[in-house]
């Protein structure tokens, strides 16, 4: 029988991580022990969740925290993994909540498949979102398939669970039972045997929100065939709906344009349809930024702003991108 770690990265939150720790404990199969890594910046928020885990129960199996040097999610998922014991490893965000048999069904498959790398279920909130858009009206419906051509962000009702060169990640109908080998996995409520950190590792260079990390690591793997990914419905969680501890919308905008930059570079070949499909999608992010900006209840000049310097922040830095050294961004943002 595999066992497993759990380890959850965790800035701010303190009331909801006592969901995902309870989660956690009522799992029909148990884990050896939870590390969370304590992403914090300020010290009275890392006393918070101390005396949290003070509190909390432990005789279902240790709890401990270590403290990241930064805060950065990516620096938080690698120091639980090197902490950890298990024969997998459970990443899970603190604002996630899992089903008890979550922990059980993922592992059967990797028992059963030794070439079983990494598994995800899937986010039931997704599902309900999905089935509401479609019911939505023709024209939403329109605006969404807009958005999905352009690949944004995210593509649903897909045949195949891919990245696309736009560093779009491609889900299958989740309204409907599935299992099916993916490109990527979300460490929002994923599993990895040990051994993925042997072919890859998440960038230790992503800082504070670490947008993307999980396509970066995901992705490295599945191209250099390193094992099996699977994403399944038969293992449900639910992520939630929280603004706390995410970045605000001005330096997020900017991570999210370096960060695909970086992915793009480092992952993707620098074919002429690559290139095509990745600018097609910083067009349509800044077209995406600009116009909802503009037609914003509060429309701010300082937000269309950042629309056009958020596309032009990368290429002024590209060299640096391209050499892997994102710290410009660090030194701006934080």
């Amino acid at each position: 029988m595999l066992s497993y770690s759990v380890v959850i990265p965790s800035y701010l939150r303190s009331e909801l991580i006592k969901l995902t720790l309870e989660s956690i404990l009522a799992q029909d199969k148990k884990p050896l022990e939870i590390i969370i890594v304590d992403n914090n910046v300020l010290e009275s928020e890392s006393e918070l969740l101390k005396s949290l885990i003070v509190k909390t129960k432990q005789d279902v199996c240790p709890i401990k925290i270590i403290k990241t040097p930064k805060n950065s999610g990516a620096i938080a998922r690698y120091m639980g993994a090197c902490s950890s014991i298990g024969d997998l490893i459970l990443f899970i965000d603190n604002d996630v909540v899992i089903e008890s048999n979550y922990s059980s069904e993922l592992i059967k498959d990797f028992e059963l498949d030794p070439d079983l790398i990494g598994s995800q279920g899937v986010d039931s909130r997704r599902i309900s979102l999905e089935i509401n858009r479609k019911k939505s009206s023709i024209l939403r419906k329109f605006f969404i398939r807009l958005i999905e051509f352009l690949e944004i962000s995210e593509v649903h009702g897909s045949k195949i669970s891919k990245v696309s060169p736009s560093i779009c990640v491609f889900h299958p109908d989740v309204t409907k039972e599935f299992e099916i080998y993916s490109q990527w996995i979300s460490t929002c409520a994923c599993f990895y045997r040990r051994k993925a950190f042997e072919y890859s590792n998440f960038p230790q260079n992503f800082v504070t929100y670490s947008n993307n990390e999980y396509v970066y690591f995901s992705y490295d793997l599945y191209k250099k065939n390193a094992g099996k990914l699977i994403y399944t419905s038969k293992a449900k969680y639910t992520n939630i709906d929280t603004l706390e501890g995410r970045l605000p919308k001005i330096p997020l905008t900017y991570q999210l344009e370096v960060n695909d930059y970086f992915i793009f570079l480092k992952l993707f070949p620098m074919s002429i349809k690559n290139i095509l499909i990745f600018t097609k999608s910083r067009i349509g992010r800044f077209f995406f930024n600009f116009f909802s900006a503009v037609f914003k209840s509060s429309c701010s000049l300082k937000f269309i702003y950042h629309s056009f310097g958020a596309s032009l922040y990368p290429l002024v830095n590209f060299s640096k991108i391209k050499k892997g050294d994102l710290s410009f961004y660090e030194k701006d943002f934080t």
